[in-house]
């Protein structure tokens, strides 16, 4: 079986890096952050060029033996990448993703519930970013995501307004790695 790669997206507060965090502590896969304030994870793992010719050629194919031979190397089960809220892909991409044997995850919440995680998590950091940002962020992603063509690719982030459980996510992922086998 070849080593899963999980490419996870959805709206700021969904909580994209948590579950990337969650994945890569309990599934023992290399983590990338593609929108780590300052850096990327992208040139920081040094798969800019496969990358781009991914989002310019849709070669889905030299992008995952990138990142499956980055993974192999650092002696991980798998990769993970998990994107900012402007990251959102296509569903051509998401197809040609899928056929190179990666999993999309649009992790899915409502964008009150989504904006609340935001706003709560923003008050403990520097920046402090308000719900102007949210919106500048994530409005066009918000109006993508609702499309019932991406209902495949989802995984609930929130119940009743609270994040669901650490426990809930992992099993959701590996379901999706099963399916993917």
């Amino acid at each position: 079986m070849e080593l899963p790669i999980v490419f996870v997206m959805g709206l700021s507060g969904a909580g994209k890096s948590t579950l990337g965090g969650y994945i890569h502590d309990d599934l023992n896969f290399l983590h990338l952050e593609q929108d780590i304030p300052g850096e990327n994870g992208i040139d920081k793992a040094g798969i800019r060029i496969v990358w781009n010719r991914y989002l310019e050629l849709h070669d889905s194919v030299s992008l995952s033996e990138a990142l499956r031979r980055m993974a192999q190397n650092k002696g991980k089960a798998g990769i993970v990448l998990t994107f900012d809220s402007q990251v959102s892909f296509s569903l051509q991409d998401m197809a040609t993703a899928k056929e190179a044997g990666i999993i999309v995850v649009l992790l899915d919440g409502s964008d009150e519930d989504c904006m609340n995680s935001f706003l709560k998590r923003e008050t403990a950091s520097p920046t402090k970013y308000d719900e102007k940002h949210w919106h500048d962020y994530n409005d066009s992603s918000l109006i993508k995501f609702q499309g019932l063509e991406y209902d495949e690719y989802r995984i609930k982030a929130f119940e009743k307004h609270d994040h669901v459980s650490p426990e809930y996510l992992i099993e959701s992922i590996k379901q999706k790695i099963a399916k993917n086998s």
